[in-house]
């Protein structure tokens, strides 16, 4: 739940008139989200001078804007890794929604044997079938799509390979 303070922080420097169930509404409308990225929000509409009165659906607003942004660097960063890993002969490991969604074009061969000017279109229809695939999370896979020996926790920490 995010902080009493920094919301009467907020309020004040918006010069927004709040009482204790202004306080307690606004805490209750973000009880589920994940406090950084509330905090984030709120200085985004803090920044923001063409906000006059800002409520609460704008600061979720700017939340769902820069959850968008670090999905998308999310998305880059794996499509970045598949081509990497081509280049390398597939040496390199990549997550297991990356292999799925590398598999769905057609494989780390096709992809590592394919026209580099239609890497663009490839980059677009990985976009697609990334965004669809659910993230299983901590497992590798080789350019073959083999689960990797690693094992990991929660973390992420190699235990054994």
């Amino acid at each position: 739940m995010v902080s009493s303070s920094n919301l009467i922080k907020f309020f004040e420097l918006r010069s927004i008139k709040y009482d204790d169930v202004k306080l307690k509404t606004w805490q209750e409308f973000f009880r589920d989200y994940d406090d950084n990225l509330v905090q984030e929000g709120l200085v985004e509409v803090i920044e923001d001078t063409s906000i006059i009165n800002p409520n609460a659906g704008d600061v979720l607003e700017k939340m769902r804007r820069l959850t968008n942004n670090n999905q998308e660097q999310l998305i880059e960063k794996a499509w970045q890794e598949c081509l990497a890993s081509a280049k390398s002969g597939g040496d390199k490991l990549i997550s297991a929604r990356s292999a799925k969604a590398l598999n769905s074009l057609g494989g780390m061969m096709w992809l590592r044997n394919s026209d580099p000017n239609k890497n663009n279109w490839n980059r677009e229809t990985f976009i697609d079938i990334y965004k669809n695939t659910p993230d299983p999370g901590g497992l590798d896979f080789n350019c073959y799509g083999q689960l990797s020996t690693m094992i990991y926790t929660e973390n992420n920490q190699k235990l054994l390979e």
